[in-house]
């Protein structure tokens, strides 16, 4: 009966085939004994088993109510915040539709407003530094550091005019930005010849101021062979003449550095070299 109930046998069937053997008076008591010790101690270990697992069932139940820890708390938090709707198994290689597109930095084109400085030769505008074009019979280049023109060969004349305002034109015209701008300086290396019915050889607007030095010939202007707002400075051989002054200063000096300058006007009435005084017409 032992070995039966080591190999697993039904008890309930034993203890049938036992009833039937005791009726039959065929099982000894000390087998009867032992099969009541063995299936107490069956029992007994059935509730204990029993027990075991209620009790780790309690366990289970109690660490599921028991109130988070601050690093649980904190760390659930963090796993909300970061993944809200939950989707963090989800693959996001993929960019979304409303994704914005970073512009490279320093990509944008505007400017820092203000007023540059107005040079032309002819008809030909000077934006910076190097050649000049629509130069006839020689050449010219501008080098913007120093504001300087410079003329090389046997210049007879530009490209076009420009228009310095009332209809008047001028074969140069300078109309710097501001009054602390450095004069127009023009160096003439060989010579410069201009005979047409301009109204102004040079021009320079307001504020402008002419430096000028080499061999220069100006003539048939209709109002002056050189004009300036400001200053007008000479140096070298120069032959000017115009129908009204041929030099003609609006607010600043006219001053001869030395070398042979000849300054006629054709109009009577109008001196050779004008400058300009508001409290007496006539300068």
């Amino acid at each position: 009966v032992l070995s039966m109930l080591k190999k697993g046998i039904s008890r309930k069937i034993l203890a049938f085939a036992l009833c039937v053997l005791l009726i039959a008076g065929m099982v000894p008591e000390s087998i009867l004994a032992a099969e009541a010790g063995t299936a107490a101690q069956g029992q007994s270990g059935a509730e204990n088993v029993l027990a075991e697992e209620g009790a780790v069932g309690e366990a289970v139940s109690d660490n599921k109510n028991a109130p988070e820890t601050g690093e649980d708390a904190a760390e659930e938090r963090a796993v909300s915040e970061n993944d809200p709707a939950g989707e963090t198994d989800r693959k996001t290689d993929e960019p979304t539709e409303d994704a914005t597109e970073l512009e490279p930095a320093g990509s944008g084109t505007e400017e820092p407003a203000g007023t540059e400085d107005e040079l032309y030769v002819g008809s030909t505008k000077v934006t910076g530094t190097g050649n000049i074009s629509g130069i006839k019979g020689g050449s010219a280049s501008y080098d913007a550091e120093t504001n300087t023109i410079t003329f090389t060969g046997n210049v007879t004349g530009f490209t076009g005019t420009n228009d310095v305002g009332s209809g008047d034109t001028a074969q140069i015209y300078y109309n710097p930005a501001s009054s602390v701008s450095d004069p127009l300086k023009i160096k003439i290396n060989n010579k410069v010849t201009l005979n047409s019915a301009t109204a102004y050889g040079f021009f320079a607007g307001k504020y402008g101021s002419f430096d000028i030095e080499g061999d220069l010939s100006i003539e048939n202007c209709t109002e002056n062979a050189v004009y300036a707002d400001k200053n007008i400075t000479l140096s070298g051989n120069m032959t000017l003449k115009s129908t009204s002054s041929a030099l003609f200063s609006s607010e600043g000096d006219i001053t001869f550095k030395g070398g042979n300058i000849s300054a006629e006007s054709t109009k009577d009435g109008d001196p050779a070299v004008w400058i300009y005084d508001p409290g007496s017409w006539g300068g």
